[in-house]
């Protein structure tokens, strides 16, 4: 991407070409950054841009899962329905077969989570540097987000 003269590469694009990636690399159709504040579940941003600022609580989401873990960890579920999840309020309401999500800690702060899910299962399950290369692109949009708020 070329830039023009006084032209931004705004924080908004820098996360949705960081979501894109991620759709690309995981094969997934859903990708999104929330953020969680007060055990409400926002979603921030998304490549489906009707979701954004829908809210949700948070134990109706399967981030509510994904935030009890280590922010070093990944949940990473290819067959929803077969796990130990079945019953979880977030399969029961939207029947989301594959998820794989990391939390993200921005400025020493829990903020959200960044995950990709769809209604079809991950027929290949997630290999291990699938789960790392979502760890780096939580921490990539961690970056993005620590910069937006450094500069307020």
């Amino acid at each position: 991407m070329t830039l023009a003269k006084n032209e931004t590469y705004s924080t908004d694009t820098r996360i949705s070409d960081l979501i894109d990636m991620g759709m690309v690399v995981l094969g997934l159709e859903l990708g999104i950054v929330s953020r969680v504040v007060d055990h409400i579940y926002t979603i921030q941003y998304s490549n489906d841009v009707r979701l954004i600022g829908e809210q949700f609580p948070l134990d109706q989401t399967y981030c509510s899962v994904t935030l009890k873990l280590p922010s070093d960890n990944v949940l990473a579920i290819h067959h929803f329905s077969v796990s130990d999840y079945l019953d979880h309020p977030c399969y029961q309401q939207f029947k989301l077969e594959t998820y794989i999500g990391a939390s993200s800690i921005v400025n020493g702060a829990a903020y959200g989570t960044l995950n990709f899910s769809q209604a079809d299962v991950h027929q290949n399950g997630f290999p291990d540097y699938e789960k790392m290369f979502i760890l780096w692109l939580a921490r990539a949009i961690v970056y993005v987000l620590s910069q937006q708020s450094s500069q307020l």
